[in-house]
């Protein structure tokens, strides 16, 4: 077991994995935080108004996921979860540079929904490359750190809007969330599920000689 413990396949994919996790759910909490600001104090959203459609938005968008989300299987994975991300990204920059048309609640509306759709997929797609990185003896401990991060990033994204309000506005803050999906594209070619197989099949071999 102490083999177990020192391999470094292991923490490198747990380290990469986790780290492009932390960006996007980052950028989830930072959008969590400022979304009723800008309807509510900004646009003049009733608060009803806004639980309404954070509502029917994600309705839809899980409806969408559980329709479709097994073909990112069948499509792979890594290149659905690129697509999403990309896809995501150039969201943020289209809500950042389209400032002018926020007071137009059909347009808000509709970006809000896309950007839940799209979410839902990079959700669906992220759990299921974390479960395939679980090993079988540690995998409900490994699963449950995984979502633990996820969560505590999310925190974190929350966190930072306050000084983030300090530097900048909220279009900025659009950008912000945008480059933190540039930096995952750059992150996600490094994750190598085949090397990750061999290289745990080589240790369970090594383990089996012990």
């Amino acid at each position: 077991m102490a083999r177990y413990r020192r391999d470094p396949s292991a923490g490198t994919y747990f380290a990469h994995e986790s780290f492009a996790g932390w960006l996007q759910r980052a950028a989830a909490g930072i959008l969590v935080s400022i979304s009723p600001a800008i309807t509510v104090q900004q646009l003049g959203w009733a608060q009803t108004e806004f639980a309404n459609w954070i509502g029917v938005t994600g309705i839809i968008a899980s409806v969408v996921g559980i329709a479709f989300g097994a073909m990112a299987d069948r499509a792979g994975l890594v290149k659905v979860l690129f697509i999403f991300i990309l896809l995501r990204m150039v969201g943020f920059v289209v809500f950042a540079y389209t400032e002018e048309y926020w007071p137009n609640d059909e347009y808000f509306k509709a970006m809000m929904l896309a950007e839940g759709i799209m979410s839902q997929f990079v959700t669906i797609t992220v759990i299921a490359l974390f479960m395939r990185l679980c090993l079988p003896q540690v995998a409900a401990t490994q699963f449950a750190v995984y979502m633990a991060l996820a969560n505590l990033t999310r925190s974190i994204g929350s966190g930072v809007v306050v000084p983030l309000g300090g530097l900048m506005d909220y279009s900025q803050m659009f950008l912000v969330m945008a480059g933190l999906h540039v930096v995952f594209l750059l992150l996600l070619p490094l994750l190598n599920f085949e090397k990750h197989e061999r290289d745990n099949a080589k240790l369970f071999a090594s383990l089996g000689k012990v």
